[in-house]
């Protein structure tokens, strides 16, 4: 099983997530140590996942891309904006993806 999958609302996301895992000693700007997965290698291409739906897609519908994957990954990482239009307030939408996953 894999350490952790990361869902994102959208491509920019992805693009610095990408960006700052690919980076040789990122964990310096961190100010810690290596992040370790488990001994698994992070794949930034494979593990992680943009939401078609985007932000709303991800605070209403999460479990579309995390369900088939339960089997596959431990751990889930949940990234999105906390405003968009129509956007309820931050602790709602946590509440309500805690709730759904």
């Amino acid at each position: 099983m894999k350490p952790l999958l990361i869902l994102t609302a959208d491509n920019e996301c992805v693009a610095a997530l990408r960006g700052f895992f690919e980076r040789k000693d990122f964990h310096k700007s961190l100010g810690c140590a290596p992040i370790q997965l488990a001994g698994v290698t992070f794949d930034t291409e494979k593990d992680i996942r943009v939401h078609p739906g985007h932000d709303c897609g991800v605070w209403k519908d999460p479990q579309m891309i995390l369900l088939p994957e339960r089997k596959t990954y431990d751990k889930a990482l949940i990234i999105l904006d906390e405003a968009w239009d129509g956007a309820p307030k931050a602790e709602e939408i946590v509440s309500d993806i805690k709730k759904r996953v």
